[in-house]
């Protein structure tokens, strides 16, 4: 990623976060030649933290099949796994957004090419890598107005006696 972005990786910075970020971050920085890690104060909490403004999301892909009528076939098959998992999350179907996709993967990279209107591209039957349907829940409120968060906690930390 750091070349393609036609980078160095000593020009880069790694940020360690999660319970052991900070732990591994030193030996993967080393490897790929990263000269500079962060480690803020709260990395323990930090993806943990951030996991909680997330939307909900899952993606489901089997390699593409040959033709239009396996394709449509295997699509529904994806379909009621997502929508299944979504229901298993709690989630109102409703209020989630279901989308296919043909996957190519070119160089390594991948490349999605949506399905409109829920009918099969001009490119189905064979000429996609796989076959994707990704499901997705937005957030339950807006960025720009999130929860009162705040709270106070009080914890006692036991004396060596008591331990």
């Amino acid at each position: 990623m750091i070349f393609s972005a036609g980078r160095e990786p000593s020009e880069a910075t790694l940020l360690a976060f999660g319970g052991t970020g900070p732990v591994l971050a030193s030996g993967i920085a080393r490897a790929a030649g990263i000269m500079r890690v962060i480690v803020p104060h709260i990395s323990a909490v930090f993806s943990a933290f951030g996991i909680g403004f997330s939307g909900l999301a899952h993606e489901y892909s089997v390699p593409m099949p040959a033709s239009d009528s396996e394709v449509s076939d295997a699509g529904e098959d994806l379909l009621a796994r997502a929508q299944r998992d979504m229901f298993g999350e709690g989630v109102s179907l409703n209020e989630c957004t279901f989308e296919t996709y043909n996957r190519f993967i070119s160089d390594g990279v991948p490349r999605d090419e949506k399905w409109t209107n829920g009918s099969l591209p001009d490119t189905a039957g064979g000429n996609g890598d796989q076959l994707v349907v990704r499901a997705w829940h937005r957030l339950p409120f807006e960025l720009g107005r999130l929860p009162d968060l705040s709270y106070q906690s009080r914890v006692r930390v036991p004396d060596e006696q008591q331990l």
